[in-house]
């Protein structure tokens, strides 16, 4: 399948984000640090990756 192909002038982009939570029950919930706010919040981390070439842009 060659529109699957990665080209060598494709690139990955890999992007964390923080999800200020509140509540205890949350699966995956802990106390991360926050740049934007030089503190330490409750939250989850969302990773995600994203792949881009000149034709296309994958998730």
């Amino acid at each position: 399948m060659r529109e699957t192909q990665w080209r060598r002038n494709g690139v990955v982009a890999i992007d964390n984000t923080l999800l200020p939570k509140t509540g205890e029950g949350i699966s995956g919930a802990g106390k991360f640090w926050d740049h934007n706010s030089n503190s330490i919040v409750y939250g989850q981390i969302l990773v995600t990756s994203h792949y881009v070439d000149q034709d296309k842009a994958t998730p």
